[in-house]
């Protein structure tokens, strides 16, 4: 363990020397990393971190009679060739609850910087690197501003970290799904095209049954709960009676089927026309469905089927998510089956 003083600055840096037996197990501490980004939540418990924890806190009293005490943990994962913003880990209105020192630890890096800001008493705005290495940490006072630079060159064997999936649904490459029933099907949209391709049991092989699907630019089906109808927009409560009135010849002009089941109801109506909506409600203000892992990937789908899809007031394939299980409504379905119920949002 070595230490470097920055003109007033004290930095201290160097191996975690963990006992034959007691190694970190950094793989399973990237896990607790990657488990804290996406949930949102401050870092969990973790067997690894905890002796991580005490063999830096112990060998800073040993050797430098600092004693340190938890203020927040938390970890962040970067690309190759990726920097951080200026980061600075006290909150300059609350000093007193500010944590006085602030320590970094290599999880699993190659060819990482940490450049420290400080002053000294002859010049403002200087800068120190020192880079960060596996298993090696460093501490210094949390009044320093610091940036993390990734300097590996490629890509190859980096971890996705939350704000990789923060963005909108038009920037997918691909979706898909499997459909089981009678038979099992898999749909796969890609290069602007949605395929089809149904299990051949006897083989166990995927054979292409429905190249190039399209949805019908209209259709007679509609699939909503409608047990929620007293706690939905207006607006969607006067699609559905629209849906519900009969011709001049006193038959129905549309049918409505509702399984419960989001990929089902889309895909029946992909197959042969229809609208999907799942709303907002009193209950679920917000929406029901999750925006990146079940509107998005639907919404791509139903896109490169030549379809539409909605939240009641843009493109969901447009909405920038905030959050990783952020919730949203939900209209998906044939072009002018959408464009109809957003017709009566325009009254």
């Amino acid at each position: 363990m070595e230490k470097k003083v920055l003109s007033e600055i004290a930095l201290i840096y160097g191996d975690v020397s963990m006992p034959k037996g007691f190694e970190i197990d950094r793989d399973k501490l990237i896990k607790d990393t990657i488990t804290q980004e996406i949930q949102d939540c401050e870092f969990p418990y973790s067997k690894e971190w905890r002796k991580l924890n005490t063999f830096i806190t112990e060998h800073i009293v040993c050797d430098y009679q600092i004693k340190l005490i938890n203020k927040q943990t938390w970890g962040n994962t970067y690309k190759s060739q990726e920097v951080s913003i200026p980061l600075l880990n006290i909150d300059p209105v609350d000093l007193r609850n500010s944590p006085d020192y602030t320590c970094l630890y290599g999880v699993q890096v190659d060819k990482c910087t940490i450049r420290i800001h400080y002053d000294d008493n002859r010049r403002k705005g200087r800068a120190w690197d020192i880079p960060l290495e596996n298993n090696k940490f460093i501490i210094f006072p949390s009044t320093q501003q610091y940036v993390i630079t990734n300097n590996q060159k490629d890509n190859l064997n980096t971890i996705a970290s939350k704000k990789d999936f923060l963005k909108k649904g038009i920037d997918q490459e691909c979706a898909a799904y499997v459909l089981y029933g009678t038979a099992t099907i898999l749909v796969i949209a890609i290069n602007n095209q949605v395929h089809g391709f149904t299990l051949n049991l006897s083989e166990k092989k995927y054979y292409l049954t429905y190249p190039n699907i399209k949805t019908p630019e209209d259709g007679n089906i509609f699939s909503i709960n409608e047990g929620n109808i007293n706690t939905i927009d207006s607006e969607i409560n006067e699609y559905i009676e629209y849906c519900k009135k009969l011709n001049k010849d006193g038959k129905r002009t549309h049918t409505g089927r509702f399984i419960g089941s989001l990929v089902a109801d889309f895909h029946r109506n992909m197959m042969k026309g229809g609208i999907f909506i799942y709303p907002k409600t009193a209950d679920k203000p917000n929406g029901q469905l999750r925006l990146i892992y079940e509107c998005n990937p639907i919404a791509l789908i139903a896109k490169f089927a030549e379809s539409k899809s909605s939240d009641g007031i843009e493109c969901v394939l447009e909405k920038r998510p905030k959050k990783i299980h952020e919730r949203t409504a939900f209209i998906v379905g044939s072009n002018k089956m959408v464009d109809k119920l957003m017709s009566f949002y325009k009254k």
